[in-house]
């Protein structure tokens, strides 16, 4: 399926960040060997840094490919095959075409939470912190030598508490609604249960 801007740009940032790491590490088994060990000096602290951006850049890939696949597969190739399939019956005359059409817009509102703003604002802050992110990436390396996004742990913590926030509001939806599109997401984001884990019991 196509990749959503927002995966499109993760994933760009990635090849720069991973050239850097790789620069680092050249920079620092340089020093060692001019200056016989230490911490590698000052590559020693930007690659501790670099570690933690791409932590994160690949915290981000997993929550928005993971949501990027539900939307697209589980919701909307989902609702569209049952659609054409229909629409293609032998039997089937303009009405239960114009009723399966009715029935593909209520799956995929209903399903994409276009009705549900708590849901869909969540999800549009973690995508707006993914494309900060990956602006912040691209002017530090585009502008500097030497390694920095500035507030990195700052934008850690804050994409993890939007990601755990988005996780309790789905949990709430699931427990109230007992709906199978519900658990299949939540099963995308957490099959580690690493966020329900945290949810108190």
């Amino acid at each position: 399926s196509q990749r959503s801007g927002w995966q499109m740009a993760l994933h760009a940032a990635w090849r720069p960040l991973c050239n850097l790491q790789r620069s680092l590490s050249r920079r620092q088994y340089q020093h060692a060997g001019v200056g016989g060990g230490g911490d590698g000096g000052p590559a020693g602290g930007e690659q501790e840094q670099l570690g933690a951006v791409l932590l994160l850049r690949r915290h981000m890939a997993f929550v928005v490919d993971n949501l990027h696949y539900y939307l697209q597969v589980d919701v909307i190739d989902a609702a569209f095959s049952k659609l054409r399939a229909a629409v293609l019956e032998d039997s089937a005359d303009f009405e239960s075409v114009v009723a399966a059409h009715a029935e593909f817009l209520t799956v995929v509102s209903a399903q994409c939470f276009l009705h549900q703003r708590v849901i869909t604002q969540a999800i549009h802050m973690l995508l707006e912190s993914a494309l900060a992110f990956c602006a912040a990436a691209q002017t530090t390396l585009a502008s500097s030598a030497s390694f920095f996004i500035p507030e990195v742990s700052r934008t850690a913590t804050a994409f993890e508490s939007q990601v755990q926030f988005l996780f309790k509001v789905l949990h709430g939806a699931k427990v109230q609604q007992s709906a199978p599109h519900l658990a299949r997401l939540l099963l995308r984001l957490d099959y580690s249960q690493y966020y329900s884990s945290r949810i108190p019991s």
